[in-house]
């Protein structure tokens, strides 16, 4: 069975080849999987870029997995990695608008597929690892998972309060978890993402991120996830 690696992204950029912050995580998660394929002799690793129609910048028609497979596949055809990658499979998923979804769009890509993996790797950003882990356990089950936290240097990040994100990502553990709890409740879920990227696109590309921060994304999880306070 073959062994699975996940990448998760966090925006398109207008430009990926050229940006610093994705070819530092793209570089970082590259480096881990050719080190891990020669330490573990696997012969064709599967990766999957995951990431639904997620762009910012009008007309608004690029997938986020599409992209990161685009700067994934730039790094990965330069010497000295480009031998060894050309027997890696390398598939997309382009549906998610979350971290939720990135996982339950690949485990279907996979299933779509028929790709029974042998071992699930998932590459986040380190503020996401834990929500990463507690969803690949709902979702994938027994198959044996990882974690791999890449750092992401997101321009905002020194800004950011430890403790807002750590708040943050325990009520995004927790909505995770009702969003699987049935399907109603992951369309809502969906629905609820959707209406984000929307309010994203309205604050523009170089103000949605740093918009969602602070103050205006405990607004936006209070106004958008009403149940999370009954879990």
């Amino acid at each position: 069975m073959p062994h699975v690696y996940l990448i998760f992204g966090y925006g398109i950029p207008r430009d990926i080849l050229r940006d610093a912050a994705y070819r530092a995580y793209l570089g970082g998660v590259l480096g881990f999987i050719s080190r891990d394929v020669v330490r573990r002799r696997v012969r064709q690793p599967v990766v999957i870029a995951s990431g639904g129609r997620t762009d910012c910048f009008a007309p608004y028609r690029r997938y986020e997995g599409v992209e990161l497979l685009r700067g994934f596949r730039a790094l990965a055809v330069r010497p000295p990695v480009a031998p060894a990658t050309r027997s890696w499979r390398l598939l997309t998923e382009r549906t998610a608008l979350s971290t939720l979804e990135n996982i339950t769009g690949s485990r279907d890509v996979l299933r779509r597929r028929g790709i029974k993996p042998g071992s699930i790797t998932m590459f986040c950003e380190p503020p996401r690892s834990r929500r990463v882990r507690a969803a690949g356990r709902q979702v994938f089950g027994r198959i044996p998972l990882r974690v791999v936290a890449v750092p992401f240097p997101a321009p905002t990040e020194p800004s950011q309060n430890r403790r807002a994100i750590a708040a943050k990502e325990r009520r995004a553990i927790a909505y995770d978890r009702w969003a699987l709890r049935s399907p109603a409740n992951f369309r809502r879920y969906h629905a609820r993402y959707r209406r984000k990227l929307e309010f994203m696109r309205q604050m523009g590309p170089k103000h949605g991120h740093p918009q969602l921060t602070g103050p205006a994304l405990r607004g936006w999880w209070q106004a958008a996830h009403p149940e999370l306070p009954k879990l």
